[in-house]
């Protein structure tokens, strides 16, 4: 008697998790990306800049070579917490504001910054410019 108690339970709980598997996470959802947010600013923090690297779209991948970009100047992170994500087309780009204790000059500098990611190769990617500073000193009408 006991054992057809538990083996009713057990098929129940089968079934309700069977049922529930439509309600793991989807790839695309808000939920995996803030892990992979967490993920890349983890590598910044522990200067795995090449983990950062491999994290970013094919498109700016495809302009800026690994070498190049290790051997750019970084800026060291001390702290950080994703505070918002927003999926703007869904499934396929978020924007997402983390804020950040930097490090400036030996002390600490809070800032909010603001992340634009892409869908791409089956992950969240995330978007840099090539030129990041080239839109600084552009005239507005010379910006696309």
């Amino acid at each position: 008697m006991f054992a057809k108690k538990l083996l009713a339970v057990l098929i129940g709980i089968l079934l309700l998790c069977t049922a529930c598997a439509h309600l793991a996470l989807n790839p695309k959802s808000p939920e995996v990306l803030r892990k992979r947010v967490q993920e890349l600013w983890e590598a910044k923090k522990r200067g795995d800049w090449g983990e950062v690297y491999d994290m970013t779209t094919s498109a700016y991948r495809s302009k800026v070579t690994k070498s190049s970009f290790l051997s750019s100047p970084k800026i060291n992170t001390l702290g950080f917490t994703v505070e918002n994500i927003k999926i703007l087309e869904p499934g396929t780009e978020a924007l997402v504001i983390v804020k950040a204790t930097l490090d400036m000059m030996g002390r600490p500098f809070p800032m909010q910054i603001k992340e634009h990611w892409l869908w791409e190769d089956g992950q969240w990617r995330l978007m840099l410019s090539p030129t990041p500073f080239k839109s600084l000193f552009m005239h507005k009408s010379m910006k696309k």
